[in-house]
């Protein structure tokens, strides 16, 4: 069980998080930005190919469409936390820790791969062939390097990303689910945990969780997670109180997917519902 956590973020916790049904997380010792001097040497994972665009992609590009990557999707779709993020991308940059738990080469190719959707109409980020660098760069990289948490991070957000695909690519969805389902299993034990553990095997669980009932609903698939694990949910630190509602709200429809998948599946008479036949 990896215990970086415990070393980089404060312990205090965000009491307006608490009042809302979500224990709050800790805030990193120093928040970082995307623009954040400390992130000089921000696209040294990225694909070769990419980097050697004529004209070349603007930072500009990359910081609009992770910003609203966090602001509409990862931060409660992936439980992929800005701060968390960009806190421990400058850890693993600096050479102060190989194996954060929030980030890695890996999880920040195929991140700005799921960003991309949001480029506007023009930008180079929004070309199918440049995202599909990205992918190829996260799939190159993943289970090679980086913690137990980061490669579970990756493999949930390399599933959704072929989930999400006009065409979804079931055969890789299903190996990444599968391995990150595996992943969890074998490096979080409920017992013998510490505070800063405990939190963060909820918020891992709880990523999967969601990801496990999407697949569900699009891919006509069992959830194989089970709701009884006694973690509490883990949302973001700070006094949002519409991105604590949201991580609520995601987390209530992730229970209640699976209540109706199962409700459904106890009718062998009634058949599943064909999201693609929709």
């Amino acid at each position: 069980m990896t215990t970086q956590t415990a070393t980089t973020h404060s312990s205090d916790l965000d009491p307006a998080s608490q009042e809302s049904g979500v224990v709050g997380a800790p805030a990193p010792m120093s928040p970082v930005s995307l623009q954040d001097e400390r992130l000089v040497d921000w696209d040294r994972y990225l694909p070769r190919a990419v980097k050697e665009r004529i004209p070349p992609i603007a930072k500009r590009e990359y910081d609009e469409a992770l910003e609203r990557c966090f602001t509409y999707s990862a931060s409660w779709n992936l439980r992929i936390i800005k701060d968390y993020f960009l806190s421990d991308m400058v850890e693993h940059i600096s050479g102060r820790n190989s194996q954060p738990s929030h980030y890695s080469p890996s999880l920040h190719n195929i991140l700005i791969a799921e960003a991309s959707v949001y480029a506007p109409k023009g930008s180079p980020l929004a070309l199918c062939k440049v995202r599909d660098e990205f992918v190829a760069e996260a799939e190159r990289r993943c289970g090679d390097e980086g913690s137990a948490v980061a490669t579970i991070r990756t493999d949930l957000t390399l599933a959704h990303y072929y989930m999400s695909l006009e065409q979804p690519k079931d055969v890789q969805a299903h190996w990444h689910m599968e391995r990150a389902v595996s992943l969890f299993n074998n490096n979080f034990k409920h017992d013998s945990q510490t505070e800063s553990e405990l939190r963060e095997m909820a918020l891992i669980y709880n990523a999967i969780l969601l990801q496990d009932i999407q697949f569900g609903l699009v891919l006509a698939t069992e959830p194989v997670c089970e709701q009884t694990s006694g973690l509490k949910l883990v949302g973001p630190f700070g006094s949002d109180e519409t991105i604590s509602a949201i991580f609520v709200a995601a987390s209530k429809l992730a229970i209640g997917g699976h209540q109706v998948h199962n409700c459904v599946c106890d009718n062998e008479s009634t058949p599943l519902l064909d999201l693609h036949a929709v």
